[in-house]
C-alpha cells in the first residue's frame, strides 16, 4: 500500500520544464544564474536544471540582497551590544597598512547624534553662599543679570548686550560656583560641559559635540551657557599640535558668532559663560568683541575677603564660644575660598577625633563596670551559701539579697539594611517537661526577653552589606562641639594650594624677633607696611599711590632677609620669596617667562610683597665685555616688570643683595628700587640687644650677663649671624658637657637628671671659636659705598 501511495505522489508531482541548451531562452536564464552562482556551484549542478533555478532565483535576486544586508545588520549590532571592543569587518586589515594603506578616519555622519546628553541642570547655589567677592559679583550683575532681566532696556536703547563673559583667576578662587551662583539667581536654564568632556579620537564628533551644545541651548533661550576649563577646547591655533585642535577653535569662533544674530533676529539673549586659570593660553580670536569680550578676573581673597568667606563658611557649623576670624584671615595668607573650605574640614575632622576620644573613654569605663559586675554576683551568692549553712535549731531568719547594680543599657545599633538572618537551633526546651520551667516563676507580668542569636548567617550576595550605625546619647553630643582651638591646629596643617604656585607662607617672624635696626624697621613701615593697611591716605595725595620697591644692601648676616620676613608678616600681606639663582633657566626664554610668571602670581594676589632675596644673581650688569646675552634679557624684562608694578595694585617688591655694586644701575633708579636702605653692622648697644633676643629662650645662669658679652672687644665687628652663632656655641658647649660628666650609656638616658644652663664658662668656649664673617677690609668698602648711596642715615 505504501509502495502504491508513494509512486502516485511521483506521477501527481509537476514535471520540471526542459529547455534547450542552444536556445536563446536558455542562454538568457543562464547569463542570470550566473549572477549568483558560482563556478564551484555550477559543477555540482546538472545542466538541465541551470535554466530553471536562474529563472527561480533571478525573480527574488533582490529580496534575497536585501534579506542578506539585513541579516549583516544584525549580527554587527549583536556583536557590538557583546563586544563594544569589536572589531569592524569594513576597517582595513593590519596586511594592508603593513602594504602602504592608510586606514581611514571614521567621519561621524552628520544626522547621527554623538554620545552626549546635553540637558539644563539645575543648581541651589546663591550670591549669599560666597564671601570676599564684592567686586566680582557687581561686575557680574551689571554684564549677565541686567541684560537677561531687562532686555528691553538694550532693545530700546539699540545696543547689543554681552555675548560672553570669561571668568579668570588661580584654582579654587569659584569661579565654577560663581556660575552656577548666577543661574540659581536668575532661576534661568543653566547648561554646562567641561571642555574634556568634548573631545573625542574620531574625527568630526567634537566639533558636532560644540554645535549640539549650542544648538540645544539656543533653542531654550534665554539662558545660560557655562564651559569649565575652556582652555582645553580654545587654545591658540598657532601653537596647536594637530589639525584636530585647530577645527574645534574654528567651530567655537562659529557657534559664538550665532548668539549676537540670535539677539537681532530673535531678540533673544544667550550668555556664554568660560572659566579657565590660563586665560593666556586661550586663542586671541576668541577674546575679542562680540564673543568673549568681557573678562572677569578673581583674585586670591585680600584679608577683608578672608573674614568674609570665613564667616560664610562658618555660619552653619556648631561652635563652642566665639571664634577670632580676624586672627584666623591674618594666619592664612594667599589662601583661596577652596583653601579655606579645607581649613574649616579639617577643624572639624580634629573636633570629632577629640569627640570620639570622648566616646572610647566612656566605652572604657562601662567596660571596665561590666566587667566588675559578675565579680560582685559571685561575692553576693557566696554570702548567701553563707547564711544558710548555720547550725540546727537556730532560728532561721529570711536573708534578702542586696539588688544587682544598675547597668547601663547597650547602645542601640540601628541598620538601614534589612535585618540579618538568624540560624535558631532547636534548643530542646519541651514545654510539657516540668523540669525545665523555674521552680519559682515571678510573679506580674512577664516582659519579652531580648532574643540572643546563637548562630548569625553571613549576609548573601543578593544584599549589600551595611556597617551597623552606633547611636549616641544626647548628653555625649550636647558636648560636640568646634572650638577656636582646632582652628588653631588645623591652619598648621592645612597647606594652601597657592603655595605650590610659588607663593610662600607668611613667617613667623616678628619685629620682636629683630634686634637694632631701628632706622630701617621705620623706613619699611613707611613705606610698605601703611600704605597696605591705609591705601586710601596714599592715593588721597596725589602722587603717593604708586607702590614703593625697596633695596635691602650690606655686609652678610645683618639681618636683611630677617626685617623682609618681619614687614611681610606685621603688614598681613601675601608674601612671595624668591631666591634670586632658582628661576635661571639654560632654556631660552624660560627665565624671562618666569620672571613675568612671579609678577603675574603677586598681582593676582594683591596686596602682595614680593621679595627677591640675592637680587645680583638674577640682575647684573649689562654690557661688560664678558657679560651674556641672556643675563641681559632677564635684566631687560626685569626693568619692564618694574615698570609695570606702577599700574598694578599694592604689589611691592623687595630686593636684598650683599653686591650692590653688581647690579644694573638700572634696577635703582627712581621708579623701581628707588628705596636704598643700608643695614650695617651692629654696634655694641645693637649687639647686646641681639644677644639678648637670641638668648631669651635658653636657660642661662644667673652670673651671665650678655651685657658684657656685647661690649667686649672680641666682638668687635660681628654681625647678627655671628651674635646668634656664639649663643649657639655656648649652649652647645653646655650640652657637651653635660654628656661628657656621664659615666656610661644608662646615665646618659636617665631622665630624672635636669638638663645643663649655661654659664659664663661656656660663653668663654665660644667666644673662642667664633670670629667676625666680615673682614675690616670689606667693612671698610661697605662704609664707602653706604655714604653716597643708602636713604638711611648713619647711627
Amino acid at each position: 500500500m505504501a509502495a502504491r501511495m508513494a509512486a502516485f505522489r511521483e506521477d501527481r508531482a509537476p514535471k520540471p520544464k526542459k529547455f534547450k541548451p542552444n536556445s536563446a531562452e536558455s542562454k538568457k536564464r543562464k547569463q542570470d544564474f550566473d549572477l549568483i552562482v558560482s563556478e564551484k556551484q555550477k559543477k555540482a549542478i546538472p545542466e538541465e536544471y541551470t535554466a530553471q533555478a536562474a529563472a527561480r532565483t533571478a525573480k527574488n535576486l533582490e529580496a534575497i540582497v536585501r534579506e542578506d544586508e539585513e541579516k549583516k545588520k544584525r549580527d554587527a549590532e549583536a556583536a557590538a551590544a557583546t563586544n563594544p571592543k569589536a572589531i569592524d569587518p569594513n576597517a582595513p586589515s593590519g596586511t594592508d597598512k603593513a602594504k602602504g594603506g592608510k586606514a581611514r578616519d571614521k567621519v561621524s555622519n552628520e544626522d547621527e547624534q554623538p554620545a552626549m546628553e546635553i540637558s539644563a541642570c539645575a543648581t541651589s547655589e546663591r550670591y549669599t553662599d560666597f564671601g570676599g567677592l564684592k567686586k566680582e559679583l557687581d561686575e557680574i550683575r551689571r554684564l549677565i543679570e541686567f541684560p537677561l532681566r531687562y532686555p528691553q532696556v538694550f532693545d530700546h536703547l539699540g545696543a547689543d548686550p554681552p555675548s560672553g563673559v570669561l571668568l579668570h583667576g588661580p584654582p579654587g578662587c569659584g569661579k565654577t560656583k560663581l556660575a552656577h551662583a548666577v543661574a540659581g539667581e536668575l532661576q534661568l536654564p543653566f547648561y554646562k560641559i567641561s571642555a574634556p568632556e568634548v573631545v573625542a579620537g574620531v574625527s568630526g564628533e567634537s566639533e558636532q559635540k560644540i554645535r549640539l551644545f549650542f544648538k540645544t541651548a539656543m533653542a531654550q533661550a534665554p539662558c545660560i551657557m557655562f564651559i569649565d576649563e575652556i582652555d582645553a577646547i580654545a587654545g591658540k591655533r598657532e601653537s596647536a599640535g594637530k589639525e584636530m585642535e585647530r577645527r574645534i577653535v574654528a567651530q567655537m569662533l562659529s557657534c559664538m558668532d550665532e548668539i549676537p544674530v540670535l539677539w537681532r533676529d530673535h531678540r533673544k539673549i544667550c550668555i556664554v559663560m568660560g572659566a579657565t586659570n590660563r586665560p593666556d593660553a586661550i586663542d586671541s580670536a576668541l577674546r575679542r568683541a562680540g564673543r568673549f569680550d568681557r573678562e572677569i578676573h578673581m583674585s586670591i581673597p585680600t584679608y577683608e575677603g578672608r573674614i568674609e568667606i570665613l564667616q560664610v563658611l562658618t555660619q552653619k557649623l556648631k561652635l563652642e564660644g566665639e571664634l577670632d576670624l580676624k586672627s584666623i584671615a591674618f594666619r592664612t595668607p594667599g589662601f583661596v575660598g577652596a583653601d579655606l573650605h579645607a581649613l574649616t574640614k579639617e577643624a572639624s575632622a580634629i573636633a570629632l577625633q577629640r569627640i570620639f576620644n570622648l566616646i572610647v573613654d566612656n566605652a572604657a569605663a562601662d567596660a571596665a563596670a561590666s566587667a566588675a559586675e559578675p565579680e560582685n554576683d559571685a561575692a553576693e551568692k557566696k554570702a548567701e551559701e553563707k547564711a544558710d549553712e548555720k547550725p540546727s535549731g537556730a532560728d532561721e531568719e529570711c536573708v534578702f539579697p542586696a539588688p544587682p547594680p544598675a547597668r547601663m543599657p547597650p547602645p542601640k545599633i540601628r541598620s538601614s539594611s534589612p535585618p540579618l538572618s538568624v540560624d535558631k537551633p532547636d534548643a530542646g526546651f519541651d514545654l510539657d517537661d516540668p523540669a525545665g520551667a523555674a521552680d519559682d516563676p515571678p510573679e506580674g507580668p512577664l516582659e519579652p526577653a531580648a532574643p540572643v542569636p546563637e548562630a548569625i548567617a553571613p549576609p548573601s550576595s543578593s544584599q549589600p552589606f551595611a556597617l551597623p550605625v552606633v547611636e549616641i546619647g544626647p548628653e555625649i553630643l550636647e558636648k560636640c562641639s568646634i572650638m577656636m582651638a582646632d582652628f588653631d591646629e588645623a591652619v598648621t596643617l592645612v597647606q594652601p594650594s597657592t603655595m605650590r604656585e610659588g607663593f610662600t607662607t607668611v613667617p613667623s617672624v616678628t619685629w620682636d624677633d629683630v634686634g637694632a635696626l631701628e632706622d630701617v624697621k621705620v623706613e619699611l613701615i613707611n613705606n610698605i607696611s601703611k600704605p597696605i593697611l591705609r591705601p586710601d591716605v596714599f592715593k588721597a595725595m596725589g602722587c603717593l599711590d604708586n607702590p614703593i620697591g625697596v633695596m635691602l644692601y650690606g655686609p652678610p648676616g645683618c639681618g636683611k632677609t630677617l626685617v623682609a620676613k618681619a614687614i611681610a608678616n606685621e603688614s598681613g600681606a601675601n608674601f612671595i620669596s624668591i631666591k634670586g639663582p632658582e628661576l635661571l633657566n639654560k632654556f631660552l626664554g624660560e627665565t624671562e617667562k618666569s620672571v613675568r610668571t612671579v609678577f603675574a602670581r603677586a598681582q593676582s594676589s594683591a596686596p602682595c610683597i614680593l621679595f627677591f632675596d640675592e637680587l645680583d644673581a638674577l640682575a647684573p650688569k649689562r654690557g661688560n665685555e664678558s657679560g651674556n646675552a641672556a643675563a641681559e634679557r632677564v635684566v631687560n624684562q626685569l626693568l619692564t616688570e618694574l615698570d609695570g608694578v606702577k599700574g598694578r595694585n599694592q604689589v611691592y617688591v623687595i630686593g636684598a643683595s650683599n653686591r650692590l655694586d653688581m647690579i644694573d644701575p638700572a634696577m635703582l633708579r627712581p621708579g623701581r628700587l628707588d628705596k636704598l636702605l643700608f643695614v650695617p653692622l651692629p654696634n655694641a648697644a645693637q649687639r647686646i640687644t641681639i644677644l639678648q633676643k637670641q638668648a631669651r629662650n635658653a636657660p642661662l645662669d644667673g652670673d651671665v650677663d650678655l651685657g658684657t658679652y656685647g661690649s667686649d672687644k672680641r666682638c668687635d665687628g660681628f654681625s647678627g649671624a655671628d651674635c646668634a652663632a656664639l649663643v649657639r656655641e655656648a649652649a652647645v658647649a653646655a650640652v657637651t658637657e653635660f654628656f661628657d660628666s656621664m659615666q656610661d650609656d644608662d646615665d646618659a638616658r636617665d631622665t630624672t637628671r635636669d638638663p645643663p644652663t649655661v654659664g659664663v664658662r661656656h660663653f668663654e668656649t665660644a667666644l673662642q671659636k667664633v670670629k667676625p664673617s666680615v673682614s675690616v677690609k670689606d667693612r671698610t668698602r661697605y662704609e664707602q659705598m653706604r655714604s653716597g648711596m643708602s636713604a638711611v642715615p648713619r647711627s
